[in-house]
């Protein structure tokens, strides 16, 4: 699957979802008016206006929709020299940042899961303290991105708020991960959807203008107004989606072969220990298996007690 493939499939999507929404508002039109017809024939450019303006809105989806092609993309596109498999793996993974392992983990982590393991792995290697009155910074030479951000935000600095806590962890784990030689990184542009956007958005903004004058006499100031919105989104989201770029990242050789570790790890902790049911108190004999049980979310004892370090010391962190 090449990038053209790619953006056949998102530019596919973003029709779909317009079409489908439009004939759905054109079914509901038709079994809510009696003279169904004759109202169908009337409403064609009104239809199309709407189809417009979903259109524009679907436009806006596109990261979304990115994020989720994203990682069939990267799968297809990795190539490896061996392929490697662990079912089990029982020792602790090399010393990598906790952004990096999340990143080349690949599977979902809650945020809050992230910051807790983060939190711990600090107060391991000593650059932080924690006690009863909160965390006591004592060292910050050495630091990742995600960890440099956790200690200035542990410095009373506001960098973490409700909305833009995700969207920062993001941003530093791939930041993480580009230091290490875990990933090779490749830049694109929505995988050139953009081009087709922009030419089927012209065309559509054309036609609407038409439809704009068919329907201004027959229905109503609520099509006029419809119709001026769809052209303003249109044309703001063209732009936004021709000058967007996202970074996609791809495994190496040796984050492939982390990734399969961190899995085994997760099979064996999951299937041959009782570290679900401990405590973070534990670390000390459990040492990092504690914080890596933390990232994979195992149920137990040790989740809740993940929860109230959250909100314990993390959560008022958060503005």
């Amino acid at each position: 699957m090449d990038e053209k493939q790619m953006s056949r499939r998102l530019f596919k999507s973003v029709i779909t979802g317009a079409v489908c929404f439009t004939l759905i508002t054109f079914v509901l039109n038709l079994i809510l008016i009696k003279n169904g017809q004759e109202n169908l024939m009337n409403k064609i450019p009104a239809m199309f206006t709407l189809f417009v303006f979903v259109y524009a809105i679907m436009i806006y989806m596109i990261p979304i929709l990115v994020k989720r092609i994203e990682r069939e993309y990267i799968a297809v596109n990795e190539k490896y020299d061996t392929d490697v498999q662990i079912e089990y793996y029982r020792e602790l993974v090399e010393n990598y940042s906790i952004g990096a392992l999340v990143m080349c983990y690949g599977e979902k982590v809650d945020y809050r899961d992230q910051l807790v393991a983060t939190l711990l792995r600090l107060s391991l290697n000593e650059k932080i303290k924690i006690d009863e009155e909160g965390i006591q910074v004592i060292d910050e030479e050495g630091l990742s991105p995600t960890e440099f951000l956790f200690v200035k935000s542990c410095k009373n600095c506001k960098i973490y708020t409700k909305n833009n806590v995700k969207s920062l962890l993001e941003k530093d784990n791939v930041e993480d991960a580009l230091q290490t030689e875990l990933f090779s990184k490749n830049t694109v542009t929505h995988f050139g959807i953009e081009d087709k956007t922009l030419r089927f958005g012209v065309i559509l903004g054309v036609i609407n203008f038409v439809a704009l004058i068919l329907t201004k006499a027959n229905s109503g100031n609520f099509i006029t107004v419809l119709s001026f919105i769809a052209e303003c989104l249109l044309v703001f989201g063209m732009t936004l989606v021709a000058l967007r770029e996202r970074t996609v990242l791809y495994r190496t050789e040796k984050g492939k072969e982390i990734q399969q570790k961190l899995k085994g790890l997760k099979r064996f902790l999951t299937d041959y220990s009782s570290i679900a049911d401990k405590k973070v108190e534990a670390i000390e004999i459990w040492d990092e298996y504690i914080i890596y049980a933390i990232l994979f979310n195992m149920k137990g004892n040790l989740n809740l007690e993940a929860y109230n370090i959250y909100k314990k010391y993390i959560d008022k962190l958060i503005f």
